[in-house]
């Protein structure tokens, strides 16, 4: 009997575009949250794909405190996903906004030993 497309990880992986195929049609004739009620009744591991929306809307995000607001001098606050992992021993923490463009542009040609005139007058030819 040959296998399934579907039999064994390896022939998911070899016909993944069948595999997400059918997957993705069968969510797609659902809602969600009919579809995600169904699978897990089925013992399926699934959970929604949020949009920005949903983030912003539930407080599980909040509390975890995943999306934070970052100062940023053009723009002012600006939401920004938090840093992850976060542990407790060793926190990462925001240290300085990003450069702004062309900010760093000496140090990183320096970085690379790339003479910054010739770079220029090659872009200009």
């Amino acid at each position: 009997m040959p296998s399934s497309p579907a039999s064994g990880c390896p022939n998911r992986v070899k016909h993944r575009n069948l595999v997400d195929a059918a997957i993705g049609g069968w969510f797609a004739g659902r809602d969600r949250d009919r579809a995600l009620k169904v699978r897990r009744e089925a013992g399926a591991t699934v959970g929604p794909i949020y949009s920005i929306a949903d983030i912003a809307a539930d407080p599980r995000f909040a509390e975890r405190e995943i999306v934070i607001d970052i100062e940023d001098d053009q723009f002012g606050s600006l939401p920004m996903h938090n840093i992850p992992p976060r542990l407790a021993a060793t926190p990462a923490v925001w240290r300085r906004p990003a450069p702004g463009l062309g900010e760093q542009r000496s140090e990183t040609l320096e970085a690379a030993d790339i003479d910054p005139a010739i770079l220029i007058a090659e872009v200009a030819a």
